[in-house]
């Protein structure tokens, strides 16, 4: 039997008006939702999501180019340039971005330490990526 209180409280405490400003009201401040947040944008290559074209960054495309130093940095600059671009909720470490590649077994790993600006809390994102 389906307990209507139940689910009006349910209801009441998680469903949220679609037309309700989100954004405005809560800040996220929790690591692993950033870390989600950078992987998505590094994933999504500009110009497939339908509604927003611009959204993204190249890096998914980027990492099976050939790559020398001159390159991993210009790879570096514009992932960090979108990661800014989209998540406004952190400031980057740029100095402290890493990209490394080993060619002979196609890896390639990325760390991009953050600090997330409404709570001072250091992050960073760790990306593994092997062809």
């Amino acid at each position: 039997m389906i307990n209507v209180t139940q689910i009006k409280k349910y209801s009441d405490d998680w469903a949220l008006d679609a037309s309700y400003n989100l954004y405005s009201v809560v800040e996220i401040k929790n690591v692993q939702v950033i870390n989600q947040s950078i992987e998505m944008i590094l994933a999504t290559p500009i110009g497939t999501r339908l509604f927003n074209l611009n959204f993204g960054s190249n890096f998914s495309i980027r990492i099976f180019d050939n790559m020398n130093p001159a390159y991993l940095q210009t790879v570096i600059d514009d992932t960090v340039n979108k990661i800014e671009m989209w998540e406004d909720r952190i400031l980057v470490l740029k100095d402290d971005v890493n990209l490394s590649v080993n060619p002979d077994s196609n890896e390639m790993f990325l760390t991009i330490p953050y600090i997330i600006k409404a709570r001072n809390i250091k992050g960073s994102f760790a990306k593994y990526i092997k062809e």
